[in-house]
């Protein structure tokens, strides 16, 4: 994908998440729901140290039978995390967990809302934004 397709696709999930996104309060040098949400820096390094701990897993991880995500998948994983700290107007996902059937998963989480992002091919991913009292919406991107 080109960059102007990522730019697209990065700027339609960002623009998804401060839609569900609950308001933040105004901080330091700056007002409203972006403020801060870079400054995070713990919780984006959270989410990438979580991202190599499950690129280390091998298939049988979860003590079953459960297939590896792979180095290219979280890899691929990794590459979206670092866009989305970059443009600066997204918030860290809360976490980043390896599924039972080989995708990864990062998802963002607020009483009464939920967004995830299932990455099961390099460079694209389904989204899905629930919000209490509103219909579950289903999306795809890609970076």
């Amino acid at each position: 994908m080109g960059e102007e397709g990522v730019t697209v696709a990065m700027t339609g999930l960002t623009e998804a998440l401060g839609s569900y996104v609950p308001p933040a309060p105004p901080g330091p040098g700056g007002d409203g729901l972006a403020a801060g949400f870079d400054r995070d820096s713990a919780g984006w390094e959270r989410v990438v140290n979580q991202l190599l701990d499950i690129r280390g897993l091998r298939s049988g991880w979860d003590g079953d039978e459960a297939p590896s995500p792979g180095t290219a998948l979280t890899d691929s994983t990794l590459r979206l995390v670092n866009k989305l700290r970059r443009r600066g107007d997204c918030p860290p996902p809360g976490r980043a967990v390896a599924s039972f059937d080989g995708t990864v998963v990062l998802e963002w989480q607020w009483p009464g809302v939920l967004i995830e992002v299932e990455v099961s091919a390099p460079d694209n991913g389904d989204v899905v934004f629930h919000r209490r009292g509103h219909p579950t919406r289903h999306t795809q991107t890609s970076w």
